[in-house]
């Protein structure tokens, strides 16, 4: 019985062939290598479905994840009465924040700064815009994008509480942080 080895050659239509070369493996004949390539090449197979299959698994739950911080996920950043300053802890966690958002390249950040009902309507829109900046500046500061961010000032026009509520005056004095998936915040 002659003896032979698989040498691999791509003809024109990339088809590979078995030849016989004088250092073929002793023992062992054309249909053992047949054999054992059709084996091996079964293998190659299933792995590379089972790849594709994770793959595929992990880009949908990825997705899943991404719609999921998209559809929900807002950070509310609190302000002092009348100020525009950003808390020390508070820089300390956008910076965290911004570092996340570094290694997630498809996510925008839209920043709406807010203000309470107190003062007049011209002082709270400029308050709020400097609250955004104060926010913007901190998250590129800690190295996310400006081209990233998109800013918007809504003043006390969208307060959450009447004026005199003085317990709701806390929680408009704000800026918003939300996400969108790709493209630019609206």
């Amino acid at each position: 019985m002659a003896l032979y080895s698989i040498a691999f050659r791509h003809r024109e239509k990339g088809m590979l062939q078995i030849e016989q070369t004088p250092h073929a493996p002793k023992g062992r004949d054309l249909a053992e290598l047949v054999q054992e390539l059709r084996e091996r090449n079964e293998a190659l197979r299933y792995v590379t479905r089972w790849r594709a299959v994770r793959e595929s698994y992990q880009a949908q739950a990825l997705r899943r994840s991404m719609h999921a911080i998209t559809d929900g996920l807002k950070v509310s950043i609190p302000f002092r009465a009348g100020s525009w300053c950003l808390e020390p802890h508070l820089e300390r966690h956008l910076a965290e924040l911004s570092e996340a958002l570094i290694d997630i390249p498809c996510l925008q950040v839209k920043l709406e700064g807010f203000a309470d009902t107190r003062g007049s309507r011209r002082s709270n829109r400029k308050l709020s815009m400097r609250r955004v900046y104060a926010v913007w500046s901190a998250l590129a500061r800690a190295g996310l994008p400006v081209e990233r961010m998109r800013l918007r000032a809504h003043g006390d026009r969208a307060a959450m509480y009447p004026r005199g509520d003085r317990g709701g005056y806390a929680f408009d004095r704000r800026v918003l942080v939300s996400f969108t998936l790709g493209g630019v915040p609206r």
